[in-house]
């Protein structure tokens, strides 16, 4: 935060010169970094959101594209399984011969599709019997028992829906011609068009390179993590085949994929912040989602903030000659009045200025010393009032608490109980005695934290023999503290307070806790009791009620009076302050400044 006060005295030590200057500059500059700053923050915004709906295209479109791709290869299983060779359930039982013809002319047929269809990697037909059927010239027949694979049992439970299947390992792939190891797969019942009679099962696939092309044909060359998910978390497609056959864990995904919309917003994941943008298809039920460095969405800005800096560094640099010329000829005719006050400081009194004008420069010449000297009287006179008044206030308030001929009367009482061996009322003189020497002995205004800690010490006595030691008092003091000064008689109207307006003593006892502590340099003298509290909207005007509230005369000082003596002696940032939790409890807090106790006599008597 920028300390005005230290910088007008910094401003005030320069030349008028250097301060025109720094003004004109500043009145220049300030308004051009504003204007920047603004124009900045404008086109940054276009340009950010100019990439946003570029990443979103890009997405959107890859989206269409593969859904497009799905389109195509479902519309080419529609083709294969409508076939009248494939619905031949008679095929199901040949053999020898007749039953390499059938599978040939299959294999013939999955040969022209894929001709029709480059994205098809490899095809199979998993045939009711558990044989495979494939376009492979080598061997059109694999020898395996195909119910055994996942895709076969997957797409019968499926409803006889066609069911596509997110990247995996080529179930396959053994003893085959397959264009790659990875691959996304359509996988298709095959059933009897008449008796609805189980055929087998149609497995088209289509390479992760494929995928990863149409990937790579939007976001080429840019960084960040590209993905396909399910609302199961399942890893539909990723540049890493690692990743394949695996669940994410990514922490904004369930916000993605409740949306089930198209969208992006900023992510932060160890200290890095992400933009993500996804895009939802209705067709698969998957999410499509570019996961990229903030960097790349704003890496034009930083081009547009370099220029800006370029353009207000140079125009800071013409302001600063400018200025500096127009500075110097305002405050030439000032330089001659310094040179002939200096002359005259040295006893030379023959030369003098001519006058061209009587502008500012002349008025201030002749009236700037009588203007000086009223100035200092009037703030002279008006300290010593000031001082005076405040002196006033404060014999005012002492002599509320300097009852003399109490301590002398208390003296007989202890006395007398002494020697009749009454010891509730020795005790309770004796306590007596002790707060009201240090309250009134010397006539000093300020006594040690020990002192002070000593006077709640002898008014608890006081307090646990009226209310049968019902009242617990606890001190957490920081002992580095205790030789440290304060306004005497600030902490037992606090305490006095806790008894009289906090505690249930009625029921119950109660605990008050009086702390020392240090705080930004500053001392807190606390007290803290475990009574009912009081609610917030009371507590701002707890120091007006507290100067009409009634009781004894020793606690009508009050919580008030304690805050005027303190913003008396050390200002007004110095007083009280208050916390409370309705029901539990209230936490009376005093600050002052941290004044040492080097010489303690000296300190008393100035008090």
């Amino acid at each position: 935060m920028v300390n005005w006060k230290r910088l007008k005295q910094t401003l005030s030590q320069h030349t008028i010169k250097s301060r025109l200057t720094i003004y004109l500059i500043a009145f220049s500059v300030i308004p051009l970094t504003f204007v920047s700053i603004f124009l900045y923050n404008e086109t940054s915004d276009i340009v950010q959101s100019q990439a946003e709906k570029y990443a979103q295209t890009v997405l959107s479109q890859t989206t269409s594209n593969i859904n497009q791709l799905m389109d195509d290869v479902t519309g080419a299983s529609v083709r294969l399984v409508t076939d009248p060779n494939i619905q031949n359930e008679d095929s199901l039982g040949l053999s020898g011969f007749e039953q390499k013809m059938h599978n040939r002319a299959v294999a013939n047929l999955m040969t022209s599709v894929m001709m029709s269809q480059p994205e098809i990697s490899s095809m199979y037909l998993c045939m009711d019997n558990g044989s495979i059927i494939t376009p492979n010239p080598i061997n059109l027949t694999l020898d395996a028992d195909c119910k055994r694979y996942n895709s076969y049992q997957q797409a019968w439970n499926n409803n006889l829906k066609p069911l596509w299947l997110g990247m995996h390992e080529n179930e396959f792939d053994e003893g085959t011609v397959s264009r790659n190891r990875y691959v996304m797969t359509l996988a298709r019942a095959v059933y009897s068009f008449d008796t609805y009679k189980p055929l087998g099962v149609l497995i088209i696939n289509i390479s992760d390179e494929t995928i990863k092309n149409m990937f790579q044909d939007g976001f080429d060359g840019e960084p960040g993590i590209f993905y396909v998910t399910n609302p199961q978390k399942n890893v539909i497609y990723m540049k890493e085949p690692s990743r394949y056959e695996t669940q994410l864990t990514k922490p904004y995904l369930d916000q993605v994929l409740q949306m089930k919309a198209q969208g992006g917003f900023v992510w932060k994941n160890d200290q890095e912040l992400k933009y993500i943008r996804y895009a939802y298809s209705t067709k698969s039920d998957w999410i499509y989602i570019a996961e990229l460095p903030i960097d790349y969405i704003t890496r034009n800005s930083d081009v547009i903030l370099k220029a800006m800096i370029v353009v207000v560094s140079v125009c800071f640099l013409l302001s600063m000659i400018i200025a500096y010329m127009l500075a110097n000829r305002i405050t030439f005719p000032i330089k001659n009045l310094i040179a002939s006050m200096r002359r005259s400081k040295d006893g030379d009194f023959s030369r003098t200025i001519e006058l061209q004008s009587m502008n500012e420069i002349g008025i201030l010449t002749q009236n700037y010393n009588n203007m000086i000297h009223e100035i200092r009287n009037l703030l002279d006179q008006l300290e010593k009032e000031n001082v005076m008044k405040r002196q006033a206030e404060l014999e005012t308030l002492q002599a509320q608490i300097t009852p003399h001929f109490l301590y002398n009367s208390l003296n007989s009482i202890t006395s007398m109980a002494r020697i009749h061996n009454n010891e509730p009322i020795y005790r309770t003189s004796t306590s007596l005695i002790g707060l009201l020497q240090l309250s009134i002995s010397k006539n000093t205004v300020y006594i040690t934290i020990a002192e002070e800690l000593q006077m709640v010490r002898h008014y608890m006595e006081l307090q646990n023999i009226r209310y049968q030691d019902k009242i617990k008092l606890l001190f957490e003091v920081e002992d580095e503290l205790l030789e440290c000064l304060t306004v005497k008689l600030v902490l037992q109207p606090l305490v006095e307070n806790s008894i009289l307006h906090g505690l249930d003593l009625k029921q119950k006892g109660g605990i008050i806790v009086v702390r020392v502590f240090r705080l930004h340099g500053d001392i807190c003298l606390q007290v803290e009791d475990n009574g009912k509290g009081m609610e917030q909207a009371r507590l701002g005007h707890l120091l007006l009620v507290q100067s009409q509230s009634g009781g004894p005369r020793f606690s009508r000082i009050g919580l008030r009076n304690v805050d005027e003596r303190i913003k008396i002696h050390y200002g007004d940032s110095y007083g009280i302050s208050f916390e409370s939790v309705p029901g539990a409890s209230f936490v009376n807090t005093i600050r002052i400044p941290m004044q040492v106790n080097n010489h303690p006599q000296e300190a008393l008597a100035n008090g």
